[in-house]
């Protein structure tokens, strides 16, 4: 019977360590690490220190990370401060100001709490329960947290039934003076009581407003009078009523629904963004 071969013994001379040349793999929770270009895989990206950010990933710019945030961001902007400026019957009463947007609506529309509002302010325009109170064209000077002033026009309210009759013929020709002579105006602010069925007078008026091509923003007020289940269809019978291509911005100064919405949209028609300059608007 012939002997049992021996085995050759294993290597376990220095330079040689587990894994390397032998077939075998480093047990669990072994600290030896292969060596870069040893052919046995990349190098594991270091971990980050304690209190640091990880960079972006590989392929994700820094620009477009932020401006994604930006675009994400809510829009606002708030009136730092306003000032009533006069009270004039026509546009050659008053020297040329900052940028214009005139507010019309019949009386008790809500225009001079609008105004407050937009102002962020309680009794800078006087409200009052009776209809045509306002005979003058009332102007107002804001000034936004981004340094843009912009003037606010408040229209005498018309169409009422308790204003008499010579106090509308009066009130027509003075604010249809104004818009065609005043070169400052950038927008027409036409409010609707959303309570209320669509006005012939007002359709007219928003038509002659496009014929004079003015800018037109038609906003229903008192929304918040109006079920939030039954918002959607007045303001969707508003749209086809005046023929506008989106309905109509509902705003409400009880609840301050829409008032941020407009104060963006007059800053915006009054100081537009300069293009390809991030931040930039337009000053007149």
């Amino acid at each position: 019977m012939s002997a049992a071969p021996t085995l050759p013994k294993r290597k376990t001379g220095k330079g040689v360590g587990p894994g390397v040349g032998t077939g075998s793999t480093p047990k669990s929770g072994s600290t030896a690490a292969a060596a870069p270009g040893d052919g046995s895989g990349p190098a594991p990206r270091p971990a980050p220190q304690p209190g640091t950010r990880p960079g972006p990933r590989p392929g994700k710019s820094i620009e477009k990370r932020r401006a994604r945030q930006a675009n994400r961001a809510p829009r606002q902007t708030r009136a730092l401060t306003a000032e009533f400026v006069a009270a004039v019957a026509a546009s050659d009463d008053v020297a040329a100001g900052p940028p214009e947007v005139a507010l019309c609506g019949r009386s008790n529309v809500g225009k001079s709490s609008l105004v407050n509002a937009l102002c962020q302010q309680k009794a800078l325009a006087r409200t009052s329960r009776t209809p045509g109170r306002t005979r003058r064209i009332c102007l107002f000077d804001v000034v936004l947290d981004g340094g843009q002033t912009v003037r606010l026009v408040d229209f005498p309210g018309f169409g009422h039934a308790e204003v008499p009759l010579s106090m509308r013929d009066e009130f027509a020709p003075m604010i249809q003076g104004y818009l065609e002579g005043q070169t400052q105006l950038r927008a027409v602010v036409v409010l609707i009581d959303s309570r209320r069925d669509t006005d012939s007078d007002a359709v007219g008026f928003v038509e002659w407003l496009h014929e004079q091509r003015l800018p037109v923003v038609v906003v229903a007020t008192k929304i918040d009078k109006i079920p939030k289940n039954l918002r959607f269809p007045v303001l969707a019978r508003m749209k086809r009523d005046f023929g506008l291509q989106r309905p109509p911005l509902g705003v409400s100064t009880v609840d301050g629904d829409g008032v941020q919405a407009l104060r963006l949209a007059i800053r915006d028609v009054c100081h537009p963004r300069v293009p390809g300059k991030k931040g930039s608007r337009v000053q007149p």
